[in-house]
């Protein structure tokens, strides 16, 4: 049976231990979103967490940790962790097209093994 592309940069080390990918993202300048209005900052905050669960799950990923505005997602596969990344900036530019600066939110996200 063949593998898909994703299936084949699954990493599994000789002990029967699975490698993760590990998705990062965090709210970058949360602060200055705060001092313009703190709940309008709270709804981001809320939002980008619903979104960054959707995609993890759309990608085949699970949420891990969620601590304020930074977010955690595994993944079996990079492929699939690099994938939702990349959905999320999308998404985000998407979203901040219609907004004013003051008023957009940008995320700092990661990608790593371990």
């Amino acid at each position: 049976m063949a593998t898909s592309p994703a299936e084949s940069r699954t990493f599994e080390p000789s002990g029967g231990t699975s490698m993760a990918a590990v998705v990062s993202a965090e709210v970058v300048d949360l602060e200055r979103l705060r001092t313009d209005s703190s709940q309008q900052a709270s709804r981001s905050v809320a939002q980008l967490r619903e979104a960054f669960e959707a995609l993890a799950g759309k990608h085949g990923g699970t949420l891990a940790d969620a601590a304020g505005d930074v977010f955690r997602a595994t993944f079996t596969s990079a492929t699939d962790a690099v994938s939702a990344a990349v959905a999320l900036q999308d998404s985000l530019d998407e979203r901040n097209k219609g907004l004013g600066e003051g008023d957009q939110v940008d995320v700092r996200a990661s990608v790593a093994m371990g």
